[in-house]
């Protein structure tokens, strides 16, 4: 979608949400913090 804009970091920070989203236990620790 974005990856014509060539923004990698863009695209990464994208990448580690998902992971969050898909990691309950992440973003659980996330929050406790």
């Amino acid at each position: 979608m974005e990856d014509a804009t060539g923004d990698s970091h863009k695209r990464k920070n994208k990448i580690k949400v998902v992971i969050l989203a898909g990691n309950p236990c992440l973003n659980n620790n996330a929050q406790g913090r």
